[in-house]
């Protein structure tokens, strides 16, 4: 989660004084987003390490602000709502679905090796895995500074979003990869209507705050196969 300090600009405050994702311009949205963001991260870190004179003033000052799901909901509407696709824009998005795609393949070929050696290890009643996890996770970025880190920071932070759990194979899994989720997502009538759409798209596009522009300045996709060995010991008195 980006570190840097929240900035009180004149855009978040006419947008805090407007109250109103709806009737605030794009770019006081995305100020406003990026401002309150700031604010959560540092008065979380702050209430659970150290607290520092100010913190609630700040917390105080924002309290009757907008919240930012509000604020990144409006802004995504509005984005969309505007967008027009072109055969560039068209080529792109492509593209980038292509390229989710292709790291997901390539994680899940990863992953396999590893369950099966940990699954043995568990059969084999191993002196220290008594349990494991696997999960991949897909992470998108612009590496573009401002709104964006806030929608990066927002979906890397998400439990469930372009993140799959593959301790046991699943045929759910393999068919949620295999379906093209482009009628599930508003766009089989429009330009993409003979494209396939993947999962990992479809819960970006439907399930996320990022819309089809800011889909479209993806320039990295990072996929990370995250394994966990697991160890339990009791405490056990003895009699």
């Amino acid at each position: 989660m980006s570190s840097a300090n929240p900035a009180d600009t004149p855009l978040v405050r006419q947008a805090l004084a407007k109250n109103n994702p709806k009737t605030c311009s794009l770019q006081e949205l995305e100020a406003l987003a990026v401002y309150l963001h700031g604010v959560y991260w540092a008065a979380e870190k702050s209430l659970k390490i150290d607290q520092q004179p100010g913190d609630m003033d700040i917390l105080r000052h924002i309290k009757k602000a907008p919240s930012l799901n509000d604020i990144l909901r409006e802004r995504k509407r509005r984005l969309n709502h505007d967008f027009k696709f072109t055969p560039k824009t068209i080529a792109r998005f492509v593209k980038i679905n292509a390229l989710f795609v292709d790291c997901l393949k390539k994680a899940h070929a990863e992953a396999k090796p590893i369950r099966q050696r940990l699954a043995r290890r568990l059969k084999n009643r191993d002196s220290f895995i008594k349990d494991f996890e696997i999960e991949i996770r897909l992470a998108p970025f612009t590496h573009k500074p401002g709104i964006h880190e806030v929608l990066e920071d927002i979906i890397h932070d998400a439990p469930a979003l372009l993140t799959q759990n593959v301790r046991e194979p699943s045929n759910a899994r393999r068919n949620l990869n295999r379906l093209n989720w482009n009628e599930c997502d508003g766009l089989s009538h429009g330009e993409l209507a003979e494209h396939r759409i993947c999962y990992a798209m479809h819960e970006l596009y439907d399930h996320s705050y990022w819309s089809l522009p800011d889909i479209l300045k993806i320039k990295q996709v990072w996929a990370d196969v995250i394994v966990t060995r697991q160890h339990f010991a009791d405490v056990t008195d003895k009699k």
